[in-house]
C-alpha cells in the first residue's frame, strides 16, 4: 500500500495479455534479398503447413526474382520432421526443384568470417563464391 495525496489521480491496475506461446519464425532469401518471411503457430508445424508454405515461397520469388526460378532451385533445407516428410520431399519435386540433404555441419556453410577453416571446393565440385 502506498500513501498519497487525496487530490492525485486513482492508479490504473494494467490487465495481463496473454502471449502468443511459442511462434516459429522462418526466413526465406536469397543473395542478402529477403524474400519470405513466414510465422509457425506452436501445434501447426505440419508437412501440409510447411508445403503451403513453400507455394507462396514459389510465388514470391516469381514476383521479387524471377530469374532465379529460369535457372533452377536448390533448396537446402534442415531436417526436422515436417522438412523431411515424405509430402514435403514430393512437395518440392512438384514445384520442379531439388532439395540438397542438410548435414548439420559442413565446412562449405561455414560462414566466411570463421577463423579456422577456408574451403575453396565444395562438395558438388564448384567454388564457393568470396564475399
Amino acid at each position: 500500500m502506498t500513501w498519497k495525496h487525496p487530490s492525485s489521480p486513482v492508479t490504473k491496475k494494467f490487465k495481463v495479455s496473454h502471449s502468443a506461446g511459442n511462434v516459429m519464425l522462418t526466413v526465406f532469401w536469397i543473395a542478402k534479398v529477403v524474400i519470405l518471411i513466414d510465422f509457425f503457430i506452436s501445434g501447426t508445424i505440419n508437412a501440409a503447413h510447411y508445403c503451403d508454405t513453400l507455394t507462396k515461397l514459389k510465388s514470391a520469388i516469381r514476383r521479387k526474382k524471377p530469374a532465379f526460378l529460369s535457372g533452377g532451385v536448390l533448396f537446402l533445407g534442415d531436417n526436422p520432421r515436417p522438412n523431411a516428410a515424405r509430402d514435403t520431399k514430393e512437395h518440392i519435386r512438384r514445384l520442379g526443384w531439388e532439395r540438397l540433404d542438410y548435414l548439420g555441419y559442413s565446412l562449405d556453410l561455414a560462414h566466411q568470417n570463421f577463423p579456422s577453416y577456408c574451403i575453396e571446393v565444395s562438395s558438388v565440385g564448384k567454388s564457393v563464391p568470396k564475399q
